[in-house]
């Protein structure tokens, strides 16, 4: 079980990596061009962050965010989840515009739920 204390910054380091990735040293986890980061959540601030832009196309599917940023050329997923009272995103990116590496980052996020008990919630 997680635990973590009432400061609303997360630290990546504390979570167990999919299987490749290295163990989180400073603010993501990495694995060739592929990194996760958790990022805090505020519901005004980041209201719009799952609805995308023409440069960041976004297509939700249910727990999970899938994107296409061609303004910062990387492709992923991400999605929202809940620790202690804060709510977070955690993202896995590829640095790149190849589109198939989508599905390997939703794989990635999926793994990285299951070996930190982490329950994404539905996007809204």
């Amino acid at each position: 079980m997680l635990s973590v204390s009432f400061a609303s910054a997360v630290d990546i380091s504390e979570f167990n990596p999919p299987k490749g990735f290295d163990e989180g040293f400073g603010e993501s986890m990495d694995y060739d061009d592929y990194s996760i980061v958790i990022e805090d959540y505020d519901t005004d601030f980041d209201k719009d962050l799952f609805k995308g832009d023409n440069f960041n196309h976004i297509t939700v599917k249910g727990m999970m965010a899938e994107f296409n940023d061609t303004f910062h050329d990387e492709v992923g997923a991400m999605e929202l989840i809940k620790i202690g009272k804060e709510h977070h995103v955690v993202k896995c990116k590829y640095d790149g515009d190849d589109a198939s590496k989508i599905s390997d980052c939703v794989k990635y996020l999926k793994e990285f739920n299951r070996k930190n008990n982490l329950n994404p919630e539905k996007i809204k």
